[in-house]
C-alpha cells in the first residue's frame, strides 16, 4: 500500500441539550462489512484552517451552520488502509454545543454517499453498548466526560 502525506483534518463533538452526540456510520471502501461511527467532519482544504474546515464540513455532512465551535478536545494521529491506500491522518476534535436538529445529508459528497451508511443521535447510555465499532474505540468513555463538563485543560491525544 501507499502510504500518503499526512491529511488534516477537523472533527466535532456535537453535544445537544439532552446530552447526545450525533455520529455517522461508515462503512471502508470495497469493504462493507468493516463498519464504524465517526464524528461530522473531515479533511481540510488548502488554505483552510481548522474551524473553517469544521464550518464547511458541518454544513455540507449535517446541514449545521452558524454554530458556535468551542475549544478543541482531542488530538488524534493514525494511520488505517483506505482502500488500496494507507491514510495517515491528523485530526483535531472541537466540542460544539447546540441544540439538537434535523440532520440534512442534501448536501453529502458523491464519496460520503457511498460510504456514510446513516447516523444517529446517541446518549452515553447507549454509546456504552453499542455493538459496533466507534471511533475512537474509546468513544463512550471520553465523551462522558464531556457531558458531565470535565473539559480537558489541553486537547488530549487519543488513539484508535
Amino acid at each position: 500500500m501507499e502510504e500518503l502525506a499526512p491529511r488534516l483534518a477537523a472533527r466535532a463533538v456535537i453535544i445537544d441539550e439532552g446530552g447526545r452526540t450525533l455520529l455517522f456510520r461508515i462503512h471502508a471502501p470495497r469493504d462493507p462489512s468493516r463498519v464504524f461511527w465517526i464524528t461530522p467532519g473531515g479533511g481540510l482544504e488548502p488554505g483552510e484552517d481548522d474551524l473553517d474546515a469544521l464550518r464547511r464540513e458541518l454544513f455540507e455532512e449535517t446541514g449545521l451552520a452558524a454554530v458556535e465551535i468551542g475549544p478543541c478536545v482531542w488530538v488524534r494521529d493514525q494511520a488505517f488502509p483506505w482502500g488500496d491506500r494507507l491514510i495517515r491522518q491528523r485530526e483535531r476534535y472541537y466540542l460544539v454545543r447546540c441544540p439538537a436538529f434535523q440532520v440534512d445529508t442534501s448536501r453529502h459528497l458523491a464519496d460520503e454517499r457511498d460510504l456514510l451508511r446513516g447516523f444517529r443521535w446517541f446518549t452515553l447510555e447507549e454509546l456504552a453498548q453499542w455493538p459496533e465499532r466507534l471511533v475512537p474505540a474509546n468513544f463512550a468513555e471520553l465523551f462522558g466526560a464531556l457531558v458531565a463538563g470535565r473539559l480537558p485543560p489541553e486537547p488530549v491525544q487519543i488513539g484508535r
